[in-house]
């Protein structure tokens, strides 16, 4: 009950998703219940540091296991980043579980990048 006093309060978002918030990251309302999703909108994942070259040694975690993801690059300037979450998954995903979808069901991307890799 007292979180969404908070979120009355002023503006309160989950950046860390757990189950007892609902599993997602997104914007706390006064109507919300514990362990409910948080909205209908999603929220960008979040990102790396930008880095001006493509390899993706600097983002990959160590370990025995493969990993799989997106790196994403500026439109017309030597700029990287990828989205973390990505490399926490042991098969290829859709895009479309990472990033929020459009209403015409592509993915939106952080503005002024775009999948590269």
């Amino acid at each position: 009950d007292f979180i969404p006093l908070l979120a009355d309060a002023g503006e309160l978002t989950v950046v860390v998703a757990t189950s007892a918030l609902g599993g997602e990251r997104g914007r706390v309302t006064g109507s919300w219940k514990l362990g409910t999703p948080l909205s209908s909108v999603g929220m960008q994942p979040l990102f790396s540091k930008i880095v001006p070259t493509p390899g993706l040694g600097n983002f990959l975690p160590e370990g025995p296991e493969p990993v799989f993801g997106y790196q994403l690059k500026a439109l017309g300037k030597d700029e990287y980043i990828v989205p973390t979450q990505a490399w926490e998954r042991s098969e290829l995903t859709a895009p479309s579980h990472l990033f929020p979808t459009r209403a015409d069901g592509g993915v939106r991307l952080p503005s002024g990048f775009r999948i590269s890799a």
